[in-house]
């Protein structure tokens, strides 16, 4: 079983998510995978959630990451009197070459246009084996948020390089187990990402049928971790990795 620091260690509400010291505080904590989010700056492909940084600076900032460079962006993190210290926003070059031989990682990509320069990076590095790739299809809908991605664009990260394709609970509960599956293998996905209000028993019997592994997101009450765990999926991330300690490896 897969127990996977969602961005980290950041607890809920997430505070310095998505950073070096999150993520090697869930290791510390249990996990032994990590899931983390990449968009581009304007120099480089950072680990940062947000389209812009008004929600980390209490909406003092709002630049688009990808109008900042690198530097400005930690700058701005920085400087904000609650994240000060705590907010040391990575480069995905830094994050795979410090974690890539540790743990298991999983990269979300947050917009289009990646696939390629991500793939570049992680055989640079040689981090082939331990990361899977993964992203919403294109106008999927979770958490108020949008999808600018898609599962075609994320396919071409493989065959080299695992992928997954990340499902909110409507859009898995609209295709229905056998046609997600299906969508699944046909692209040679290796992992569906699917929420977890949205994950039910026959789902996870398809894809172990279709050969895919299941991860849940985002479990951080017992009772949802004690159910998925029961449905037999084979990771769960959490905000507080922590409290996945119970279950077998």
């Amino acid at each position: 079983m897969m127990k996977i620091g969602h961005r980290g260690s950041p607890g809920n509400p997430r505070i310095g998510e998505n950073t070096i010291r999150s993520f090697k505080r869930a290791l510390k904590l249990g996990a032994n995978s990590i899931e983390f989010d990449v968009r581009r700056c304007k120099d480089d492909i950072v680990v940062f959630h947000d389209e812009t940084l008004a929600r980390v600076t209490n909406g003092k900032r709002i630049d688009e990451i990808r109008s900042l460079y690198y530097e400005e962006i930690n700058m701005a993190c920085l400087s904000h009197e609650v994240l000060a210290g705590i907010m040391d926003i990575p480069r995905l070059s830094t994050t795979l070459s410090t974690f890539g031989k540790k743990c298991f990682l999983h990269i979300e990509l947050k917009e289009q246009g990646l696939t390629d320069d991500v793939k570049a990076k992680i055989c640079t590095l040689g981090t082939q084996n331990s990361v899977c790739v993964s992203a919403f299809d294109f106008g999927d809908k979770d958490a108020g948020d949008v999808s600018e991605t898609s599962w075609n664009d994320v396919s071409r990260v493989g065959p080299e390089i695992h992928f997954a394709l990340i499902a909110s609970r409507k859009k898995a509960e609209y295709l229905g187990p056998k046609f997600f599956t299906q969508i699944a293998t046909d692209l040679g996905a290796y992992a569906i990402h699917v929420r977890q209000q949205g994950i039910t028993g026959q789902l996870v019997r398809c894809a172990h049928n279709a050969g895919l592994l299941v991860n849940a997101f985002v479990a951080n009450e017992q009772k949802d971790i004690v159910r998925l765990v029961n449905l037999g999926v084979d990771g769960i991330m959490s905000d507080f990795p922590e409290r996945l300690w119970w279950i077998k490896q």
